[in-house]
């Protein structure tokens, strides 16, 4: 994609050839005279080598720019508290890309006191299995004020909805390279997660319209009945009078634990400021109970890409005795609840599962 780097080596080939010949000048006169007897044959032989070099140099730089093109971009914004959900996330999923010719890059968003730790756990983890990552610190402080509203739902209280981090994958658009680095897709994952199949497939023939924002693997229940969403309440109704994309009963809920962005969508059709108006009139008034899942539903507004439900099996972290069939074949198994799998309390059943891909010496920086 850079021919400087191309012509750069065939100047320097050029230079070292040139060099080659100089020394000659510093050779007896009979020796002279048989190198200029093979003159023409040496520069024939000078161009071929610098056709040959400048082929092997066009090489390179095609498969670093196929590679680049290939790379499958994923997105996770942990505090430092979740370290060990992260390298556990990160592990889960370059075994499930193993055995596929996937090049992966994880982009960790985090505050800029956690920023150290979490690089030298990713650090540590590369030591194990290859890692391409960059970290990114942001200050939530400069966020609008009424970003972490109040959880309104006593019941849940206590699994870290107000968090401001839940919150990161809001701007996405802005904090990530996407342009520079060539990329409008990201798969957000949160850190309390495992993937069993590689995310690949889903990336590449997902979100490939000119609608939708975001894909999600669809859940059972429809909005009206998630979240305490209140579909009467006047700012609702006021959003469907002005507004292409209505809010209504029969959109399909989903968890924001797992999402695959559109970034140049997301930009485009300016989705960061249609939830955080949501976010300003939940504060205001009560629209929906809790956390950071109801402003992004109500600000898609139906634009989204539903997935199997098996890219986000949820509840690990407060449902018991879920069906062994689905969690042997769940795609993304989601620890939602304060039963976190690296808590005391987890259910053992589910922890194990979890378990299998912690690498212990990494989780405290390395």
């Amino acid at each position: 994609r850079d021919h400087s780097f191309l012509d750069g080596v065939a100047s320097t080939t050029s230079l070292f050839l040139s060099t080659v010949e100089s020394m000659v000048g510093h050779l007896p006169h009979e020796r002279k005279s048989e190198w200029n007897v093979k003159n023409d044959g040496r520069r024939r032989t000078k161009q071929v080598y610098e056709r040959m070099l400048w082929w092997v140099a066009c090489m390179l730089a095609w498969k670093e720019a196929v590679q680049a093109s290939n790379t499958v971009h994923v997105a996770m914004c942990p505090s430092q508290s979740q370290t060990q959900g992260m390298l556990v996330a990160v592990r889960s999923i370059l075994e499930a890309c193993n055995a596929t010719d996937t090049t992966l890059h994880f982009h960790v968003i985090t505050t800029n006191q956690s920023v150290p730790v979490l690089r030298r756990s990713l650090s540590c983890l590369a030591k194990t299995i290859p890692v391409n990552y960059s970290t990114y610190a942001v200050d939530p402080s400069k966020w609008p004020s009424d970003l972490s509203t109040r959880v309104r739902s006593k019941l849940l209280r206590g699994y870290g909805l107000e968090d401001p981090l839940n919150y990161a994958r809001f701007f996405l658009d802005r904090m990530l390279p996407w342009k520079e680095m060539d990329f409008e897709k990201v798969f957000y994952i949160d850190t309390d997660c495992v993937v069993q199949t590689c995310i690949a497939p889903i990336y590449w023939k997902t979100l490939n319209g000119l609608d939708a924002v975001v894909a999600a693997a669809a859940r059972r229940t429809r909005i009206s009945k998630y979240a305490g969403i209140k579909l009467k309440h006047p700012k609702i109704i006021e959003w469907n009078q002005s507004h292409q994309h209505e809010i209504n009963g029969s959109l399909v809920a989903f968890n924001a634990g797992v999402l695959l962005f559109n970034l140049k969508q997301w930009e485009e059709q300016h989705m960061l400021e249609d939830v955080l108006y949501w976010i300003a009139a939940n504060s205001k008034g009560y629209v929906y109970e809790y956390g950071s899942n109801p402003p992004l539903i109500l600000g898609l507004a139906g634009r989204v890409e539903y997935l199997a439900g098996a890219w986000n099996v949820d509840g690990l972290g407060h449902r018991r005795h879920m069906a062994l069939q689905r969690i042997k074949t769940a795609n993304v198994l989601h620890w939602t609840g304060v039963k976190k799998p690296w808590s005391s309390n987890a259910y053992p059943e589910y922890q194990k599962l979890w378990q299998h891909f912690r690498q212990v010496d990494c989780e405290h920086g390395g």
